[in-house]
């Protein structure tokens, strides 16, 4: 089984409400894609933020908790702003303070299944 929430935020409350994450461990991806068309020096960046853990029900169940942001453009022209790049990394910051919270830690990746 597999849910998945609609923001950070989302997947933060989701996992509040669990009692067991597995090898308490959250995983998070961020990356950059190029959606300036096939240029071959790219300036237009879209920033996305992806995360994920598998929450135990019993000693033989478990679902995958996911969730994910569009953080915004980062441009890389003739006047440069990396948004998308600063909401990013505020969102590691908010995934890491909750993982210090509850015992838990953060690695990079996603779980898929």
């Amino acid at each position: 089984m597999r849910i998945t929430t609609a923001s950070v935020s989302e997947f933060l409350e989701a996992l509040a409400a669990e009692k067991d994450v597995f090898c308490n461990t959250i995983r998070f991806n961020s990356g950059r894609r190029a959606v300036d068309g096939e240029s071959k020096e790219p300036t237009k960046f879209q920033v996305v933020v992806q995360v994920s853990a598998i929450v135990k029900i019993d000693e033989v169940s478990s679902y995958l908790l996911e969730g994910g942001e569009m953080c915004g453009v980062d441009y890389e022209d003739a006047k440069p702003d990396n948004s998308g790049t600063k909401r990013a990394e505020e969102l590691r910051t908010a995934i890491k303070e909750y993982a210090a919270a509850h015992n838990l830690r953060v690695l990079p990746g996603l779980v898929e299944v």
